[in-house]
């Protein structure tokens, strides 16, 4: 697709003077007159009995105006998924971090003081931390309430310990294996990471005399953040706004509305507007990291290295509560068995109550566990059957023509051969496997996701002087999305990207959008830009039409002005074809034309549905590792990662760019250095001294290949790129350790201490 004058140029983001001026208003920069600050008290404990609260002498300290607990707010179970929270623990905890009790006080010091005298009587409970465990028949039961929980989902099972099951099957997969030469099976296990956002989060609420409730927040979802007061607290929807303030960075962490709730009760009860802000502690111990997990994988290999059959068993940790767990476990069987043709295929998956902290979404969204055991298992059936890791790849890819996904999708314009093939000519793949030092290594792994469905909205203002005003639901939450949305709202118009002003995320100003989430923003949105460009453009170009004696069809805008086609002399400007339109309605004083445009099915041939389980497109990704492992310490320096993504069409190749090398970022830290440690359900390092993500000087050298394949239904041609860039980086990594050194460390992270276990164990069994 030839590029126009936006799309697919690298224009500054909108946000960068705010952004490095500092200008840019966070939530935790906002402040109102008389406002309050709110605390949170949380379980020690992560599994009690509660057998009373007591807030007394809490409330006699000057300047601590209210608190509250489980008794003043709703007993209304909630949940995305699965309906099993409340605002505050009533007879129990579930986890070691969940909200007990919440004080709002003038400042933050008093609030805090205030906490440390609720007088809150426990009865310890025995606690499961392990989901096998959890799983066993005879084990405990975390919610004994499981059977009167509300499941979102029509096919929803759940049953003792296991809050979500679900399978996907194609073919017979018992008759796969037979006809297999060879079988595999493995285990492997990933852990718990934080988003680590560099903002923590942040809430800001307002109850007003007459009952509307504002927020201002840093939320990945406003209109769902809407729907969660409203279901919560028992607020009806339209007196409740959301207004996004600018986020710094999410990654699934800020799906949930969670401050927000807590907020907006204390300033119920007070009057005034309470504030809450987290500190990076609290971050890591009262939120939504991503989900451990434990995945079995067992796969028949035909004599000509085909793969025949595959047994995918995926179980994850989703503590306490349900929280995001079903789908996080849905999604992950979704793409778990990588994208490889197995005509015989049985995934399962598993979310599982622990009594550990809830966990959520963060960027892969449960493909991210899936993959790195998936690609993993891939290599070590290759160097079994003696085939090179990308020849094994691209014998059994999908075909440019399609491939099918676990739940019997099929898929439309397939492009991962070309990120295969791309990578490693670029890498000069053959010759580094051969001419490879000692101790270097070097590893690939292939990935694929999909961008969710659910709808999207926009509308289109045109005024007299032919400016534009852009209103979208969606977030920029870092992504820059707001640039590329103005853009494609450009390109379409036919103006200066420049003369496009974008409201967006505020629930009473911009129109419905279902979240910044999976990879959806730039497809299912920016479809939505694009046609209510278009809805307006129509109505603007009927007014040329009759000014240039012509038709529509005769009629284009390019530069800011509205030509006839084959006559380019005939034209008229696009401010003055907008003033005759709003003249003739008598609008020409501050009126608009207005375009609506929406985003609601797949975008697949034929499959105009909104469910979760139909992907519109799929995004294909190869990340190749190169790196060096030190013996005598365990080290693991990454000297290069080569990263192909096929984005449909890029855009701002800039901002293209820049997701890329901030996922591979993130996919360093998930490989190598971050954890989440546990000690009897409590997190141990809640802060960034004790958890390590990659700093600047941890990068190496990040190459980015932009495959540009148009996909028929994005907008422009594009599919989107958010998640894949994290995905491939932890397997591939594994990978490359097992070229280096000839051994198979399959548990994250990869750490040093890892790495001489197994050397040690090598050493004391020579294969």
């Amino acid at each position: 697709m030839k590029d126009g004058p936006v799309i697919g140029k690298s224009i500054p983001r909108l946000d960068s003077f705010q952004k490095v001026t500092g200008s840019a208003k966070y939530a935790s920069d906002i402040s109102l007159p008389g406002m309050l600050y709110g605390k949170i008290l949380t379980s020690p404990f992560p599994h009690a009995k509660i057998l009373g609260i007591n807030t007394a002498r809490a409330t006699k300290i000057p300047g601590v105006v209210k608190v509250v607990t489980s008794r003043d707010a709703p007993a209304i179970r909630y949940g995305s998924y699965l309906k099993d929270q409340l605002v505050f623990a009533r007879e129990k905890t579930y986890y070691a971090g969940q909200p007990v009790a919440a004080v709002a006080a003038v400042d933050e010091h008093t609030a805090e003081e205030a906490l440390d005298l609720i007088d809150v009587q426990y009865q310890q409970l025995p606690a499961i931390f392990d989901p096998l465990e959890a799983m066993e028949p005879g084990a405990a039961l975390i919610h004994e309430g499981i059977d009167s929980y509300v499941a979102v989902d029509s096919d929803h099972v759940k049953y003792r310990n296991v809050c979500s099951y679900r399978k996907f099957e194609l073919g017979n997969v018992e008759k796969g294996f037979k006809e297999a030469e060879r079988i595999y099976s493995h285990v492997f296990r990933t852990h718990c990471v934080s988003q680590s956002p560099i903002e923590p989060h942040a809430s800001l609420a307002i109850v007003d005399a007459d009952g509307l409730v504002t927020v201002w927040t840093g939320t990945q979802e406003a209109y769902h953040c809407k729907t969660r007061l409203s279901e919560a607290l028992n607020l009806p929807l339209n007196r409740v706004r959301i207004v996004n303030a600018k986020v710094g960075g999410g990654f699934g962490s800020k799906y949930e509305a969670f401050l927000e709730t807590i907020a907006v009760l204390l300033s119920q009860k007070t009057g005034k507007p309470v504030k809450i802000a987290l500190s990076r502690a609290e971050e890591f111990t009262m939120l939504n990291p991503r989900h451990p997990a434990i995945v079995e994988i067992k796969t028949g290999v035909a004599k000509d290295g085909k793969l025949t059959s595959r047994h995918i068993r995926l179980i994850y940790d989703t503590g306490g509560f349900a929280y995001r767990g079903p789908g996080v476990m849905k999604w992950g069987l979704m793409h778990s068995a990588g994208p490889y043709v197995i005509p015989n295929l049985l995934a399962e998956g598993y979310a599982v109550y622990s009594n550990k902290i809830s966990c959520g979404a963060f960027r892969g969204y449960g493909a991210a566990q899936a993959l790195f055991a998936e690609e993993s298992h891939m290599d070590m059936i290759a160097e079994d059957l003696g085939i090179d890791p990308i020849e094994f790849r691209l014998k059994n890819a999908f075909k440019r023509e399609g491939g099918i996904l676990p739940n019997g999708q099929r898929l439309y314009s397939v492009t991962v051969r070309e990120t295969i093939e791309k990578a490693s000519q670029q890498v000069d793949w053959a010759n580094k496997r051969r001419q490879k030092s000692k101790n270097r290594g070097i590893g690939v792994a292939v990935t694929q996701i999909g961008t969710a469905v659910f709808a999207s909205s926009a509308l289109i203002k045109i005024y007299a002087d032919g400016t534009v005003d852009l209103q979208v639901g969606t977030a920029d939450i870092g992504t820059g999305t707001d640039t590329t949305f103005s853009q494609i709202a450009a390109e379409e118009l036919g103006v200066p990207v420049e003369n496009v002003n974008i409201v967006s995320a505020d629930t009473s100003l911009a129109v419905y959008d279902f979240g910044t989430l999976s990879s959806r923003s730039l497809y299912a949105a920016g479809k939505a830009v694009k046609n209510a460009a278009s809805d307006a453009k129509r109505q603007l170009l009927k007014k040329a039409a009759e000014i240039l004696q012509t038709t529509i069809d005769d009629l284009e805008i390019t530069s800011g002005r509205v030509h006839v086609k084959h006559s380019p002399e005939r034209s008229s400007p696009f401010a003055e074809v907008a003033q005759a339109c709003l003249s003739e309605t008598g609008l020409s004083r501050g009126g608009a034309i207005i375009g609506y445009g929406t985003h609601l099915g797949t975008g697949l041939p034929g499959k105009e549905t909104t469910l979760v389980e139909m992907l519109p497109n799929v995004i294909f990704a190869t990340h190749i590792v190169e790196l060096e492992v030190d013996r005598e310490t365990g080290c693991v320096k990454i000297i290069k990662i080569t990263s192909a993504h096929d984005v449909g069409k890029a855009i701002n190749p800039n901002i293209v760019e820049g997701q890329i090398q901030g996922g591979v970022a993130q996919g360093i830290g998930y490989a190598l250095t971050e954890e989440t440690i546990f000690d009897q359900g409590r997190v141990l390092n809640p802060s960034f001294g004790d958890y390590k993500i990659p700093t600047a000087v941890d990068m190496p050298e990040i190459e980015s290949i932009i495959i540009e394949d148009p996909y028929p239904t994005g907008p422009f041609g594009a599919k989107g790129v958010a998640e894949p860039p994290l995905l491939g980086v932890a397997p591939a990594v594994a990978n490359a350790v097992y070229d280096a050194l000839g051994i198979r460390i399959k548990e994250l992270p990869i750490t040093p201490e890892k790495i001489l276990k197994a050397l040690k164990e090598k050493r004391r069994n020579p294969e």
